[in-house]
Parts: structure tokens; sequence; C-alpha cells
């Protein structure tokens, strides 16, 4: 089943994330988790840079700040993404402050839950996007 997404939805859970992600970090939230995957989990981990980017740019002298985690299930978990997707994603870990692998390679669908339990284990909060509107981006 193909489902159509007005651009406009997407654009408002995007803006939406990134309001709830600044609030968070308003409120001392310090360290945050994406789990990496094409879509929603991007959108988190692009969020949570120009957040910190923005509040470096504004007091520069500040030491430590925001932390971007990318927790992956598993090494290769971009391989049989485009070529684009990979790219973008190599920027992503780029700007990360730590890559976490909760398993080992080869795929197994197993794997990606792992990752979400260790997510969630190692929370003490959780910002998500209902899976029926994550599906649509």
């Amino acid at each position: 089943m193909s489902v159509k997404v007005k651009r406009s939805t997407i654009c408002g859970v995007r803006r939406d994330c990134s309001t709830i992600g600044g609030r968070a970090a308003n409120r001392g939230v310090v360290t945050f988790i994406s789990g990496g995957a094409l879509g929603v989990d991007q959108w988190a981990a692009e969020i949570v840079i120009e957040v910190r980017s923005e509040r470096q740019k504004r007091s520069p002298q500040k030491i430590g700040g925001i932390q971007l985690v990318i927790a992956r299930p598993f090494p290769s978990q971009p391989n049989r993404w485009p070529m684009e997707a990979r790219r973008h994603y190599e920027k992503i870990l780029q700007k990360a402050d730590r890559i976490i692998e909760t398993s080992d390679d080869p795929y197994a669908a197993w794997k990606l839950q792992k990752r979400n339990e260790w997510m969630v284990d190692n929370s003490c909060a959780i910002i998500a996007v209902p899976s029926v509107l994550s599906s649509m981006v």
C-alpha cells in the first residue's frame, strides 16, 4: 500500500521534533541518542547538531554542552542504502560525539530491536514519533 503524505505534514513533524528537542536542551538534557536510521532517526540527529551549533555560536566559551550519540544496530547498517543516503549518514557520524554499536555484523532483524532497547535503557526521557508518521517520511 502506498501512502501519499502532504509535504506540510512532513515539515510539521520535523518542526515539532525540533521544538521538542530544543525544549529538552533548555531543561538541561545534554545527551541525545539517535538510532541513525533513514528518516526520523536522522532528522533527530540533524536537529541535535543544529541546536548544538546554535548554542556554540551564542556561548563559544561554555565548556560541555549537547552531546550526540548514534546507536547503530551493527556496523554495516547503511551498506544497502543508496550512495547519497550513505554519504549523508557519514556526515552525521562525523558530527556525533560517540558511536555505539549494539551488535556485530551481519544484519539480523532482532539487532534493530536490541538497538532500540539499548537506547531506551540508556535514556531518562524519550522523544518519539509514532510509526504511522515515521513510515511516511
